[in-house]
């Protein structure tokens, strides 16, 4: 019954799958795929106790009820939940190669990935810290000896299977910011405008705002050094009379004059003493 009805609804779900991608289709695929993957790390630990109680113990796999009963309980969680996990987390997947921008925006996903790496961290530190304080206490008591091996093995198991969840996370989500993060386009470093491509400099005499004065930058790629008269020209000449003048000048550096009489460019040599 309990299949027919997840069957169902999932058809319900799946019903706009030709359409846009629904942030409670996101929510219903990340969902699934932390339980399954909880399920499957229950099952991953419940493995590593059993070997480590089986070697505390010096036995086989196959004698004693409760190594045996463990056992079995790994492999159930292990065969329901992983199926669970990799078909959801496959989907999840595809859809962010399909759309990487729609899937890595959206907090679903940030959130499964923020609160399983999270989780994951937590719990391998507490249980670090329980394995070594375990071990400090035997070892202080008269020595590490099996007993120690069978008082360690929880702590081991899910260190092991944090530390293995924390990592593989932590990679997805390293490499979703990395993706995410607008990448700039190349630009060649800055070097002095050689002839025939520019002035280099342009030394304005006059008035211009800062506005007009990056404005006139960006125009002519050229540094612009402004000097403000002390008399200020009757009419000051627009961006675009100041950006004809330093084309009309294709090499070095350049003195644009704004005066009475208008608007003169002189080329000038940028003197440096030494």
């Amino acid at each position: 019954m309990g299949l027919l009805v997840w069957w169902y609804h999932q058809e319900v779900l799946g019903a706009g799958r030709a359409a846009a991608r629904t942030e409670v289709r996101r929510v219903y695929e990340y969902v699934m795929a932390a339980v399954g993957l909880l399920a499957a790390s229950a099952g991953l630990v419940m493995v590593i106790v059993t070997l480590v109680e089986a070697i505390a113990a010096g036995r086989d796999l196959v004698v004693g009820g409760s190594a045996l009963n463990a056992l079995l309980a790994a492999l159930v969680l292990l065969t329901v939940g992983l199926p669970v996990w990799w078909w959801h987390w496959r989907l999840a997947q595809h859809a962010r190669a399909d759309d990487p921008a729609a899937e890595l925006a959206s907090p679903t996903r940030r959130t499964y990935l923020l609160v399983l790496f999270g989780v994951s961290g937590v719990a391998a530190v507490v249980a670090l810290i329980t394995l070594v304080y375990l071990l400090l206490e035997d070892a202080l008591a008269g020595g590490i000896d099996t007993e120690t091996m069978r008082s360690i093995r929880f702590p081991l198991g899910i260190l092991a299977t944090t530390s293995l969840l924390s990592a593989y996370h932590w990679t997805v989500f390293r490499a979703d910011r990395a993706d995410l993060q607008p990448r700039a386009p190349a630009r060649a470093p800055h070097t002095p405008a050689a002839p025939g491509h520019g002035p280099r400099m342009v030394l304005l005499v006059g008035t211009l705002s800062p506005a007009e004065r990056a404005d006139l930058a960006a125009r002519t790629g050229a540094e612009v050094q402004l000097w403000r008269p002390r008399a200020a020209a009757p009419r000051p000449p627009s961006v675009e009379e100041l950006a004809e003048a330093v084309a009309a000048v294709p090499e070095g550096d350049l003195l644009l004059l704004v005066d009475a009489t208008g608007l003169r460019a002189v080329p000038v040599d940028h003197y440096t003493s030494g």
